[in-house]
């Protein structure tokens, strides 16, 4: 009869696994060049299909998180997309097995896994800067592309295939009717979408239904879990604006919500992430410090209910003197989305990159 490993020591080995990634790679035999953010990559060495040959990217291991994926395959999803499931992969042992086996190999480089160690990833939902897992990119196929209810508002149909727009509608699926945009953490990974709704708010209340203009989620297609995308930690376009930094005078554009920066951009203005709500949180401040921001320029609207004025008040709040803080007096009623690029031109004259 097998003896079950107690959960405890499991979260433990795999902890310390994942911290000793470098050694444990090199011990599997496990040929990789390290890219830089948090990435190693390599031809994939799973038994299951023997390898990609001459194919360098299919394997890539996470420093950040602790997980690995193949992307030819995905081997990960039969054995796991942790330490254990990777050596339970290119080994082909039993989970008990594979247990042992990283275990020794900690032992044997010293490593005292006696005392418990907190995971690469955080959990708290606090101030902490969550890392989000990857999702797969072959999703993204799906998305019916030029969606007309955005061209027809006058948004520039190569602007809106850069970032992958795309339109979903299937009842009884999560971002039925909704333009969606997939959404990119600051290393350029996917980890979720948002969609907003091409319906008016009396179409919903016609129905019966509850109005969410709009809505975010790790899937566009799955009824999201409660709490699996952290928008608090997530600026929509860093990945793209943080290549303008230098240019821009270290300078960035916040604004709410993914027209607004798309409209930015069809103004050629590219230093620019959105927030996908106007609740600024410590976890967003992480993020520009970490790009090397210095000075933020504040572009929400003031709507009838001041969202923009309370999210001015909450970022003075959050920011302090950690950067220089610039608040951009857009038109009444209006948000960025609703200008024309000649307006946004003018308004932003100082700070275009």
């Amino acid at each position: 009869m097998t003896t079950r490993i107690p959960n405890n020591q499991i979260k433990t080995i795999r902890n310390y696994a994942a911290r000793n990634i470098i050694y444990l790679l090199n011990k599997l035999d496990i040929e990789y060049y390290d890219r830089g953010n948090h990435l190693l990559q390599g031809r994939c060495p799973c038994k299951f299909h023997g390898g990609d040959g001459d194919n360098t990217t299919a394997f890539s291991w996470r420093k950040d998180i602790g997980k690995w994926v193949c992307w030819t395959h995905h081997c990960e999803e039969a054995r796991g997309n942790d330490i254990f499931g990777l050596v339970s992969s290119v080994l082909d042992l039993t989970f008990t097995d594979t247990f042992d086996w990283v275990s020794k190999q900690l032992e044997a480089c010293n490593i005292n896994t006696s005392e418990e160690v907190l995971p690469l990833e955080s959990n708290s939902r606090g101030n902490s800067l969550h890392v989000h897992e990857a999702i797969k990119e072959d999703n993204l196929k799906f998305l019916q592309p030029d969606p007309q209810y955005l061209i027809r508002r006058d948004f520039d149909i190569d602007v809106l295939r850069r970032y992958e727009v795309g339109m979903w509608s299937r009842p009884g699926t999560f971002m039925h009717d909704r333009v969606v945009f997939p959404i990119r953490d600051h290393d350029g990974y996917l980890i979720g979408y948002t969609g907003r709704t091409v319906h008016p708010e009396a179409y919903f209340k016609k129905r019966g239904l509850t109005y969410s203009k709009w809505i975010h989620g790790r899937h566009y297609n799955v009824w999201p879990k409660r709490g699996e995308l952290l928008t608090g930690s997530i600026l929509y376009n860093l990945f793209n604006a943080k290549r303008y930094i230098n240019d821009s005078n270290k300078s960035m554009i916040l604004v709410e919500g993914p027209l607004d920066g798309i409209k930015l951009e069809e103004a050629r203005i590219h230093n620019w992430v959105a927030t996908l709500s106007t609740n600024f949180c410590h976890a967003h401040r992480t993020l520009l410090i970490k790009a090397g921001v210095t000075d933020l320029y504040v572009a929400y609207d003031n709507d009838e209910n001041h969202a923009g004025d309370k999210g001015w008040i909450r970022m003075k709040r959050i920011v302090g003197d950690l950067l220089n803080l610039h608040r951009i007096q857009l038109p009444p009623g209006l948000d960025c989305g609703d200008l024309t690029t000649e307006q946004l031109k003018l308004i932003f004259r100082d700070i275009i990159c």
